[in-house]
């Protein structure tokens, strides 16, 4: 199951540059916000963008826990707009030895917060690399939501990404 996961997110990687980077431009459905300041700032963008799709990154957190209380707090004012989604990535930036359940709680966090449905998975490739495999990440998510039903599982690996991103949109 792990090898098909894996081998499907290299071809998601595949797709994705074929259709180029993604952009914040006019034609662009969302607006992206760095997340690791951790406070409730964000909220008030996320009303002035309308329709338009805020993405928060939930990277680079301190493993204190008042700083985990904070970022916490933030993540779920942030995800009471629902137009606001999060890309849960690069969590081995501020945790160079990271095991699984080092990131349970912000990758779990970030689940419940926003719901399976406006959450998903990213890595932030190259700069993980310093910290762990390609394959280490992806098998980390993996363990993380083995509990959750594979419709679930799907959206969270690639499928929110596809719809949140319009990506395959207008390929033959």
């Amino acid at each position: 199951m792990l090898r098909r996961r894996r081998a499907q997110l290299v071809e998601r990687s595949a797709m994705r540059r074929r259709t180029g980077p993604s952009t914040t431009g006019a034609g662009d459905p969302r607006v992206q916000v760095d997340g690791r300041g951790g406070d409730a700032r964000v909220d008030p963008v996320a009303k002035r963008v309308g329709e338009r799709v805020l993405e928060r990154d939930a990277t680079g957190q301190d493993t204190e826990p008042e700083t985990f209380a904070r970022w916490r707090a933030g993540m779920r004012e942030v995800a009471r707009a629902p137009n606001t989604v999060v890309k849960i990535s690069g969590l081995g930036q501020a945790d160079h030895r990271w095991t699984v359940a080092s990131l349970r709680p912000w990758v779990l966090e970030c689940i419940e917060a926003f719901g399976t449905d406006r959450a998903f998975f990213a890595t932030n490739w190259p700069v993980d690399r310093l910290y762990s495999s390609y394959g280490d990440v992806v098998d980390a998510y993996a363990e993380l939501i083995a509990g959750f039903s594979e419709t679930e599982q799907r959206a969270l690996f690639a499928g929110n990404a596809e719809r949140i991103f319009r990506l395959g949109e207008g390929s033959a």
